[in-house]
């Protein structure tokens, strides 16, 4: 089992995966969010990946309150499925942890981050385009408060578009 720990809004998610390759490909696409070391985990996610043909989703255990284990088809066009996963899963943990995950897009405008809430399809991701600043993130955004101050982290999660990823944090604007 090899495992990555990823540095999201101040909280450890340790993903484990079962098999090598998806380790490396997992680095690569959360880069700039990893973690060097073996901090303790504030979540684990465990994910078995398996060969199987006859699994065609997700399948989901969830062991305690901090622990997710995934049971997911081996084969990286389904990266995107797992992705979705690992960021619900994690978003259990940001409701313990005083955060949550938001539909909205969200950018950096004079150090204070502002968030485009809205239906999908309604233009969040290309207001975050066109405004050329930078992006935390172009359809979930998270929210953590600290104190009694909300801050806006960005996310390391696969969305729609390839907007460079940042791990700052911005006071909400």
């Amino acid at each position: 089992m090899k495992f990555l720990t990823l540095k999201i809004a101040g909280l450890n998610l340790r993903l484990e995966l079962s098999k090598d390759n998806w380790a490396v490909f997992c680095q690569q696409k959360y880069a700039g969010f990893l973690k060097n070391g073996s901090p303790r985990p504030d979540f684990k996610v465990t994910v078995e990946l398996l060969d199987s043909t006859r699994i065609k989703d997700i399948r989901f255990e969830f062991i305690g309150e901090n622990h997710t284990k995934i049971f997911f088809p081996s084969s990286f066009k389904h990266f995107g499925m797992l992705n979705f996963a690992v960021k619900n899963s994690f978003a259990a943990c940001l409701l313990r942890n005083k955060g949550c995950l938001i539909h909205a897009s969200s950018s950096v405008i004079e150090n204070k981050a502002v968030l485009f809430a809205g239906v999908s399809g309604q233009g969040k991701s290309t207001i975050i385009r066109q405004l050329r600043r930078r992006c935390l993130a172009d359809d979930r955004s998270i929210i953590r408060f600290i104190g009694k101050r909300p801050f806006v982290y960005g996310s390391p999660f696969y969305e729609q578009h390839n907007f460079a990823k940042i791990r700052s944090k911005f006071p909400l604007g």
